[in-house]
């Protein structure tokens, strides 16, 4: 084997289920605009798609979480002669580009469907059967975002949180659902008679 189990879902986690609900996506999309009409402004319609699969895209989350996990993994397993072999020939084989360059997509994805709602509203005229659904459709993509960046910003919080913790003996907890570290200073103190002694304390504050 050139990866285990469990390197394979550390590097991978949940991307087949976001597969599984992009190509539906994809599917419908494509089924819409088969039937499109220029002539028919009715039958322009996108932005009731992604106000029906952007409550979905929620799912991101947990790949998003789990991306800096699966580049470290991935730039360890790099340095086995056996997978690097594997991926080179790989690679020659299908012209493909790094494995890095795949993992950012899906955290791309979300930021690109903004960017295109943007520019869809932006180029649709106020009076198109589509109009509003793509205000709707803009604000609710907005909102997964950033509900996706807050829980990326609190899981390296708690990361953050648990590797100061582990400095300090098993009685100490720092880490609390509201608690949240904000910085960190040494402060030197020395004192010179007979013995000069040097103490270093280091603070935290949450």
């Amino acid at each position: 084997k050139v990866m285990k189990q469990d390197d394979y879902q550390t590097m991978f986690g949940s991307i087949q289920t976001i597969r599984t609900l992009n190509e539906k996506f994809l599917a419908d999309v494509s089924q819409r605009i088969e039937s499109w009409d220029f002539d028919d402004p009715s039958s322009q319609l996108l932005a009731d798609l992604f106000l029906e699969f952007t409550p979905y895209f929620k799912m991101y989350t947990n790949y998003v979480n789990n991306h800096n996990a699966a580049t470290q993994l991935y730039n360890k397993l790099q340095k086995k002669k056996s997978f690097a072999k594997f991926i080179k020939k790989q690679s020659e084989k299908t012209n493909a580009m790094p494995i890095p360059s795949y993992l950012i997509m899906p955290i791309q994805r979300i930021p690109r469907y903004r960017l295109l709602l943007q520019e869809l509203l932006k180029n649709t005229e106020p009076s198109h059967d589509d109009y509003a659904n793509l205000q709707r459709a803009v604000d609710v993509v907005k909102d997964v975002a950033m509900h996706i960046n807050r829980q990326v910003a609190s899981q390296q919080q708690a990361e953050q949180i648990l590797a100061i913790n582990a400095q300090f003996s098993s009685k100490v907890q720092f880490l609390a659902p509201s608690r949240r570290f904000l910085r960190q200073h040494k402060w030197i103190t020395q004192r010179i008679g007979k013995l000069e002694v040097i103490k270093e304390y280091t603070f935290f504050l949450f």
